[in-house]
């Protein structure tokens, strides 16, 4: 795992928060969805901050980061805003890989994809 990786992640990802698995996918380049301790170092090293609860997201409950404004959304109590946020990534229900969602972002193509 490389800092620059989780970096652009911070930086472009289309929602402030993500899920492990998003994480995961994106940094290993679809090779797993494990998430691990030097993938948290790097999160915390950007000042990421992960959520003290996990979020259901359609229907299945996800351990999650805050990415950027990690402040102001580890106070958020309430879990539809959350869940409403971390959908911006997917807007349509899409089933892109995070790597798919980060090409697109970081070539324009964002509008077209999601």
């Amino acid at each position: 795992m490389d800092q620059h990786s989780i970096d652009q992640l911070c930086k472009h990802w289309p929602a402030e928060v993500i899920t492990h698995e998003d994480i995961a996918t994106y940094v290993t380049s679809g090779e797993s969805t494990v998430f691990t301790q030097a993938m948290r170092r790097g999160l915390e090293d950007a000042r990421a901050k992960q959520f003290d609860r996990q979020i259901k997201i359609d229907n299945h409950p996800k351990k999650m980061w805050a990415i950027r404004n990690a402040d102001h959304w580890v106070a958020i109590k309430n879990n539809d805003a959350l869940r409403r946020e971390a959908q911006k990534a997917r807007p349509h229900g899409s089933m892109l890989t995070a790597s798919a969602i980060m090409a697109a972002v970081t070539s324009g193509e964002e509008e077209a994809v999601l």
